[in-house]
């Protein structure tokens, strides 16, 4: 599943959260979630997790601001969100949004049986092979891009953990 953070210039009204926010890199994230076609869900700084159809009222919260031990209990707050709308157990849990929203949910994730997975800012890596940033080999999304394939294909399974494949992600 998906995770993108709330991020930039907002809408002057109630929205959908899913359109709430206008940043160029939330608005990429959110076309990507959708096309894949796997759950996602919005981060709020102020609300904790969102679902890309409810209504939020634009608001002026910057998660970075706020303390660690804030961060941490938040943290916890949207793990368990998660939790009551989707099997965690051997899930992949994507953040987009940098690490202020992606921290503080590895601990809380990991003890509910699932993976955080923070992708390099640009980036994005489902199983569309139609992106053809990575496609033409070209420039660093390029590079990235092999360089994650090939990495995914290549990780052993993990001896420290019987059963634990290390490339399912």
């Amino acid at each position: 599943m998906v995770l993108i953070g709330s991020a930039g210039e907002t809408a002057s009204g109630p929205v959908r959260v899913a359109d709430l926010f206008r940043s160029a890199g939330f608005v990429r994230a959110r076309e990507q979630a959708v096309h894949s076609g796997v759950p996602w869900f919005v981060l709020s700084a102020k609300h904790g997790l969102l679902e890309p159809d409810d209504v939020v009222a634009p608001y002026d919260l910057d998660l970075g601001d706020s303390s660690t031990v804030y961060r941490s209990a938040r943290g916890e707050w949207v793990a368990a969100q998660l939790g009551e709308r989707v099997q965690l157990t051997g899930a992949t849990v994507e953040v987009h949004g940098g690490v202020d929203f992606a921290q503080p949910l590895r601990q809380p994730l990991a003890r509910r049986g699932a993976a955080l997975e923070l992708p390099l800012p640009g980036t994005w890596h489902e199983d569309d092979h139609s992106d053809h940033r990575h496609a033409d080999g070209g420039g660093p999304a390029g590079a990235l891009g092999r360089l994650r394939d090939l990495l995914s294909r290549s990780r052993p399974t993990d001896s420290r953990h019987p059963g634990h494949d290390a490339s399912a992600s």
